[in-house]
C-alpha cells in the first residue's frame, strides 16, 4: 500500500521536474512570442517579459535546488545552516519579483488606457525599466531579512519562534497575497471600465474603423495577456500563502506522525501548484488571446521558412 510519505516523495521528485519540462518550454515560446514586433514596444510587454525570464530562474533553481538538499535521502536543508538561509532568500525573492512584474503590467494597463494625459505619460518603456529595476532593488533589500529569520531551531529549516516568525507572515502575507490581490482587481475594474468609456469618447474623432478596430483588439489582447497572468499568480499563491503560514505558525506545536505526514501533502500540492503557476502563462495565452495565438504562428511559419532556406542553401 502507498503511504502519504511515499505520494509527497513522488509529488516532490517527478512532478516538480515535469513542471520544469513543460515550464522551460512554455518560458522560452513566450520569450519569443513577446519579443516579437507586434508587442515588444510596449510598455506591458516588457513588464511581462522580465516576469518571463524570473519565471524560468525560479523553477529552474527552486526545482534543482529542492532535489539536491532533500532528494535521495539528502538532509541538506536541515542540516546546513547557510543553505537554509540562502534558499529560503531566493525562494522567497525571485516569486515576488515575479509577482510584482504581473501586478506593474496590470498598473500599465489601467494609465495606458486612462482618458488624463497625465496618467497615460507613465506608460512608456523608459520609465517601466527605471520601475523595474528600482522594484527588484527594493525586494532584494527587504528580502535580506530571511538571512536572519531562517534557521534550524528544532532540526527543521523554519523562521525562529517569537518575532522572526511574525516578520515572515507578516511579509509574506502583505506582499505575495495582500497587495498583487487589491492592486490587480482595482488596477483591472479601473482598466474594464476606461476601455467601455473610451469606446463613445475616440469613435466620433475616428474615421478610419480599420485603426480604431486594430487599437481595441491591441488593447484588448494586451488586457488579456496582463490580468490571465495576475489572476493565475493570485490562485496559485493564495493556496500556497495559507499552507505557508500555518505550517510557520504551528511549527512548534506537538504533533502526531499522521498530521505531521498529511501536513506534508498539502504543502507539496500547495508547491506544485505555485510552480505551475511559473510555468504555464504561455499555454494560457495561446489559449485565450487570439492576438498572441497569431503572433505565435507568425513566429513558427518565420523560423520554419528560414530552417528551409538554410537547407536549401546548404544543399546547393
Amino acid at each position: 500500500m502507498v503511504s502519504l510519505p511515499d505520494i509527497s516523495q513522488f509529488i516532490s521528485i517527478y512532478g516538480l521536474f515535469f513542471i520544469l519540462g513543460i515550464g522551460t518550454i512554455g518560458n522560452l515560446l513566450n520569450l519569443i512570442t513577446l519579443s516579437m514586433k507586434d508587442f515588444r514596444k510596449n510598455a506591458s510587454i516588457f513588464y511581462l517579459l522580465s516576469a518571463t525570464i524570473t519565471n524560468q530562474v525560479f523553477i529552474s533553481f527552486g526545482v534543482i535546488a529542492r532535489y539536491f538538499t532533500e532528494s535521495n535521502g539528502s538532509n541538506l536543508i536541515n542540516t546546513n545552516i547557510y543553505m537554509c538561509k540562502l534558499r529560503n532568500y531566493l525562494l522567497i525573492f525571485m516569486p515576488l519579483v515575479g509577482i510584482t512584474c504581473g501586478f506593474l503590467a496590470s498598473f500599465d494597463r489601467c494609465v495606458s488606457t486612462s482618458p488624463n494625459n497625465r496618467w497615460r505619460q507613465l506608460s512608456s518603456i523608459d520609465l517601466a525599466q527605471r520601475i523595474c529595476a528600482a522594484s527588484i532593488l527594493f525586494l532584494i533589500i527587504s528580502s535580506s531579512f530571511c538571512l536572519f529569520a531562517y534557521g534550524i531551531p528544532n532540526g527543521t529549516c523554519t523562521p525562529y519562534p517569537g518575532i522572526w516568525s511574525i516578520i515572515t507572515n507578516i511579509y509574506t502575507s502583505v506582499l505575495i497575497f495582500c497587495i498583487p490581490i487589491a492592486g490587480n482587481s482595482i488596477c483591472g475594474i479601473l482598466t474594464w471600465y476606461h476601455l467601455k468609456k473610451s469606446r463613445s469618447r475616440v469613435q466620433p474623432r475616428v474615421s478610419n474603423n480599420e485603426t480604431l478596430s486594430g487599437s481595441r483588439r491591441m488593447n484588448r489582447d494586451l488586457l488579456i495577456l496582463t490580468f490571465v497572468q495576475a489572476c493565475l499568480f493570485t490562485v496559485t499563491y493564495a493556496l500556497r500563502w495559507f499552507t505557508f503560514d500555518y505550517a510557520i505558525a504551528t511549527a512548534f506545536e506537538q504533533k502526531s506522525v499522521l498530521r505531521k505526514q498529511i501536513e506534508n501533502l498539502i504543502l507539496q500540492i500547495s508547491l506544485v501548484f505555485m510552480y505551475t503557476s511559473h510555468s504555464i502563462p504561455f499555454y494560457l495565452n495561446y489559449l485565450l488571446c487570439n492576438g498572441f495565438r497569431k503572433t505565435f504562428q507568425i513566429c513558427l511559419q518565420n523560423s520554419a521558412n528560414k530552417c528551409l532556406r538554410i537547407f536549401r542553401f546548404n544543399k546547393s
